[in-house]
């Protein structure tokens, strides 16, 4: 899935790659980006201005759960928006490894295994749908998102990741995938509302939410699609992840 930035998001953050580089060149091996007296808040802070990849590089360095769940959240997110080519599907799989050291470290919370769930969805994004279906996973999406509504029933970033994931397997998957994975559109709706339940000011759920339904048909769910990315765009911004929402809302609003 192809997401459209504003220029100014993108520039900006290539001017944060620029100073992840300067800062490579100055500290000495074995240190954090920052210093070996970064704490989570700080590095948290960082992630929050818009400094994905340094709080990713400060975050995995620092080695606690609450660091590797920041430098997961971070390189998520730009390899998802920011990443070009190969560098986009190297820093989700570092995502990946990642975020299967959060679920070891944190085993009973359900954010751990949504963290896994998203970064192995991103990724699976940026491969054809049958490589995806054929590397497995779909499943492995499937197996942690269960797992985190086992832990919490109404974490909604789980529902709102299962109803994308339903939606991705109707909309490309075909019939192979629906009856290898059990993906129905009426399972995405279900998963999609409840988010929407659990998380009306959320700009990320409104977003998601149009996409999804842009997959299911553009047409057809004109008027809902509209809403949710009209939506998306009031909410207030809180940090530099809301900034990027809101301008990938606003781009579809205006394609539409």
């Amino acid at each position: 899935m192809s997401l459209s930035i504003s220029a100014t998001a993108f520039n900006r953050q290539m001017l944060h790659a620029g100073r992840v580089i300067l800062l490579l060149m100055t500290i000495m091996p074995g240190r954090a980006a920052l210093g070996e007296s970064n704490t989570d808040s700080e590095i948290w802070a960082l992630h929050r201005d818009g400094e994905f990849l340094i709080s990713a590089m400060s975050g995995e360095e620092l080695g606690t759960a609450e660091g590797i769940h920041v430098a997961v959240t971070s390189l998520t997110v730009h390899g998802h928006y920011f990443a070009q080519d190969e560098e986009r599907q190297k820093t989700l799989r570092k995502a990946i490894e990642l975020s299967r050291m959060l679920v070891a470290m944190r085993p009973e919370d359900p954010d751990a295994h949504f963290h896994l769930a998203r970064a192995l969805g991103r990724y699976a994004q940026t491969l054809p749908p049958l490589k995806a279906l054929s590397e497995g996973i779909g499943d492995k999406i499937k197996q942690s998102l269960n797992r985190a509504l086992q832990l919490d029933a109404d974490f909604w970033p789980a529902h709102l990741a299962f109803g994308t994931w339903h939606v991705e397997i109707v909309a490309k998957g075909g019939l192979l995938g629906k009856l290898t994975f059990g993906a129905s559109e009426n399972q995405a709706k279900h998963h999609l509302a409840r988010a929407a339940e659990l998380a009306p000011d959320s700009a990320v759920m409104h977003l998601e939410t149009a996409l999804a339904y842009r997959l299911l048909g553009a047409k057809e769910h004109r008027v809902r699609i509209f809403r949710h990315l009209l939506l998306a765009i009031e909410k207030p911004v809180h940090d530099a992840y809301d900034e990027i929402v809101q301008a990938t809302a606003a781009s579809l609003l205006n394609e539409s």
